[in-house]
């Protein structure tokens, strides 16, 4: 029965891991994201998962585990760094909540992994379940975009807004000004990063599978993620995007072979290149330093700076930036208070010197391992992924911040280690 229950779970991941349900802690209805604020339904089922896992496979995943000795050694490094910050945290129970958080991502990527390798069916087939759910996230912003308001389906995590709501995030075009759509996702600069990253594996399964509805239905996934990309209005999403690309194209000219594995044909960067050249002036708009939002930045990376030099070792504590914005700098505009948008500053001032090295390793490390086995396209697919997360971490912080961009992190962790144990001449 576990058993059963385990692999249901390993299916219904999908449908729920994009979803924004939360339940308040303590009652408190007054929450927020950065601060302690909810329990998601996404980990509930996360944890039911890997308990449930760990019950029914655990020798078999105490063996898979004992495969990626560095990951568990950093994992730990990166965990008891997290937990001991909170001695030093202006609010400690926030420090203790995110450990507690982040024990399940990194429980959850290593089970997970073991299921997908363990796994026997198509690996396209599964890939596209978990891009489906965009085709309803697609059709949420869409109409949010069009409309100017949410339709509010709180089981999907989508609450009640419009463009009159206090802080919304909106963009103007030719002098009208429309919503920058949510659908289930905190902010629409998650949405378009994580429909950046989930674009490679539609666009796989588009390439790759010999089942012609199943290619349908990605093609259809590739379109709704390339629509909530531009709609976001999410630069870094759509810079991480370019990056990626770009350097994806450079490494093809060191290396013919690559041009196998390559998921973008040469209609996709001419499309990609005429939309921006007919879009320059409102791009470079939207980069102007001038924009209020690069302003923020670029103060909260001052505050930042002056944080870590306070205490360099030990961090501020873990999930406490806002909080010590909040106390070293009252009377501010409540915009002001967000955490830095820089996962790598963000993370080394809340954690200090040696739990960022860790965080850092472990990326750096399997990016690494997985570029020296790159010549199988799936392998290519989670490298890109990886890319374009890296680059959007310069420019944001929900990575590290929001349980959402933990999640994803985490998941594409377990997805390199999947591809780092694969057979290395699979096709």
């Amino acid at each position: 029965m576990i058993k059963t229950l385990y692999h249901n779970l390993f299916f219904v991941l999908p449908l729920v891991f994009f979803w924004q349900t939360r339940f308040p802690l303590f009652n408190q209805y007054y929450a927020s994201d950065y601060l302690i604020g909810f329990v998601y339904v996404r980990e509930l089922v996360i944890a039911a998962f890997v308990i449930t896992g760990l019950i029914a496979e655990r020798n078999k995943i105490v063996i898979w585990v004992k495969s990626f000795r560095w990951l568990v050694i950093l994992s730990l490094i990166l965990i008891i760094t997290a937990g001991t910050s909170s001695w030093f945290a202006i609010v400690p129970s926030i420090a203790v909540y995110r450990t507690v958080l982040l024990v399940l991502y990194v429980s959850f990527s290593f089970v997970f992994s073991y299921t997908v390798h363990s796994y026997h069916r198509k690996w396209e087939n599964w890939l596209l379940w978990w891009c489906v759910p965009f085709l309803i996230i697609g059709v949420l912003a869409v109409f949010e975009f069009v409309r100017g308001y949410s339709l509010g389906i709180w089981i999907l995590g989508n609450w009640h807004f419009s463009t009159l709501s206090l802080g919304i995030a909106k963009i103007s075009i030719w002098g009208h000004s429309f919503l920058r759509p949510y659908a289930t996702f905190p902010h629409p600069n998650v949405l378009g990063g994580v429909s950046a990253i989930f674009l490679f594996f539609s666009l796989y399964v588009w390439r790759h599978s010999t089942t012609r509805l199943v290619r349908r239905v990605a093609l259809l996934c590739v379109a709704a993620q390339w629509l909530l990309i531009l709609i976001s209005f999410s630069r870094s999403a759509w810079l991480g995007l370019l990056f990626s690309i770009v350097l994806i194209f450079i490494a093809r000219l060191r290396d013919k072979r690559l041009g196998e594995v390559m998921l973008f044909q040469k209609r996709w960067v001419v499309l990609a290149f005429v939309v921006c050249v007919m879009s320059a002036p409102y791009i470079l708009k939207l980069f102007s330093l001038h924009t209020p939002s690069i302003a923020e930045r670029i103060y909260l990376l001052r505050q930042a700076n002056t944080l870590i030099e306070a205490v360099p070792i030990t961090g501020i504590g873990y999930g406490n930036f806002v909080a010590s914005l909040v106390s070293e700098l009252e009377k501010l505009p409540p915009i002001v208070y967000q955490p830095v948008h820089n996962v790598w500053v963000l993370s080394l001032s809340e954690i200090g010197l040696v739990g960022v090295f860790a965080y850092l390793f472990i990326w750096v490390t399997m990016m690494f391992l997985i570029y020296r086995k790159r010549y199988i396209l799936k392998e290519y697919v989670v490298l890109q992924i990886m890319l374009v997360i890296s680059f959007i971490g310069l420019f944001d912080h929900y990575f590290w911040s929001i349980t959402i961009g933990q999640a994803v992190w985490w998941l594409i962790i377990a997805m390199g280690m999947v591809m780092l144990q694969s057979e290395t001449d699979e096709k």
